[in-house]
């Protein structure tokens, strides 16, 4: 869960955790920088073009999007060194032309069509943690080396056009407000697909791209169940944690090699059965689905782990919380008692609390339903005695008082 949530469950020591609330160690964690090193490992052949006109271009960015108001522009305001040396600009050690964009966290609002019509080599765009708030994907046709873009965290709603992108292979969405990323199924050039933290109710179908590797969404609102959704064979890394998933048909990966080496989380969802098909993939996750069967998926209904399912260094240990009984996977224990040895709770003493406190509701039933007919009592004799405490109320008067 990233943060320590009880005494059984505390943060563990991992020297690859670069940040605060990581959920697995390095060798379990798939980031941006090793995606990016799995899709650009040199730089790619460079296509003739002008200087002078990518820089033009990454003026004119500058001037169109404020960027006097970045918080880094060092480089971009002054112009008195050379483009490479701008913040955030890396250039090709030989012909200088502009092959990486990094500018993050940065106050960046918006983007300018010449950074994919006069930069052709540009192969990085790295936005993430700006107010772009829209993005117009449709500009992707207009450059034929780019195969990174990173908008995480920028306020955007819809993908559409990203489908005339003719060389992206790697694309993070994270923590943004997208429903649904179906024309993503029809980059074919995709290798990996981040999109957590969204807004998502549903998954297309990936089996038109065979390179995709990694697919990570998390922490959506998928729901229901994975059929007719198919991944293709070279999927290495699969993350559906914390949605609403109801069922993961094995038909899902029939395109995915017996002999792969699958990493899959599916913990945190409403899955209440795995096929029998999956439970049987030795290699997935690192071998643990074949030392512990299905529990190397999900731990079973009335346990949980960190990572919920079971590896070499985190057991699928019982759980006596109600919610942990009703799905597979759980991560966490809201109310954890070790059911070994003297601390387990006998099956008598749990059915003497359920009667006690059926008993307790039903004479806290009959305790509101004596006041209210109490109540109501007391109101009848005071409707009943109001017209003779009206006429105690009238003036006296005297025999010979005359009216």
């Amino acid at each position: 869960v990233g943060r320590q949530d009880s005494e059984l469950n505390p943060c563990v020591a991992c020297s690859g955790a670069a940040y605060f609330g990581q959920t697995m160690c390095s060798d379990e964690i798939h980031s941006w920088d090793e995606e990016k090193d799995a899709t650009e490992t040199s730089f790619q052949p460079q296509v003739a073009s002008s200087l002078e006109d990518e820089m033009d271009a990454l003026i004119d960015f500058y001037e169109s999007c404020a960027g006097t108001y970045w918080t880094n522009n060092e480089g971009w305001e002054t112009r008195n060194y050379g483009l490479c040396e701008w913040y955030g600009i890396q250039c090709h050690p030989e012909t200088g032309s502009v092959v990486s964009i990094s500018l993050g966290s940065n106050n960046v609002q918006c983007v300018v069509e010449g950074l994919f019509d006069s930069l052709p080599n540009l192969s990085s765009l790295s936005l993430n943690s700006n107010p772009l708030r829209s993005f117009d994907f449709n500009l992707l046709e207009k450059s034929q080396s780019l195969k990174e873009l990173n908008l995480d965290a920028t306020g955007i709603t819809s993908i559409e056009g990203i489908h005339h992108s003719p060389s992206l292979e790697a694309i993070s969405l994270r923590f943004n407000k997208l429903q649904q990323i179906t024309e993503l199924s029809m980059v074919s050039t995709l290798k990996s697909i981040r999109v957590s933290h969204n807004q998502l109710f549903t998954l297309p179908s990936f089996d038109n791209l065979q390179n995709l590797q990694t697919i990570i969404a998390d922490n959506n609102n998928i729901s229901g169940g994975l059929d007719g959704i198919s991944f293709p064979p070279n999927l290495y890394y699969l993350d559906l944690s914390n949605n609403a998933i109801s069922s993961v048909p094995s038909t899902s990966f029939s395109a995915v090699p017996s002999s792969a080496s699958l990493h899959i989380d599916l913990a945190e969802n409403q899955i209440d059965s795995l096929p029998v098909e999956l439970c049987d993939k030795g290699k997935w996750n690192d071998g643990n689905v074949g030392k512990f069967g299905c529990n190397g998926l999900l731990c079973g209904k009335g346990h949980y782990s960190k990572y919920g399912r079971q590896t070499s260094d985190s057991d699928c240990d019982p759980c006596n919380s109600v919610s942990s009984f009703l799905f597979l996977g759980a991560t966490s224990c809201a109310n954890p008692i070790a059911l070994k040895g003297s601390n387990s709770m006998p099956a008598g003493t749990v059915s003497f609390l359920v009667i006690m406190s059926i008993i307790l509701f039903a004479m806290l039933l009959m305790i509101i339903v004596g006041i209210r007919r109490q109540k109501q009592r007391k109101e009848a004799e005071r409707v009943f005695l109001a017209p003779t405490r009206q006429y105690r109320d009238r003036p006296q008067f005297e025999d010979n008082e005359i009216i």
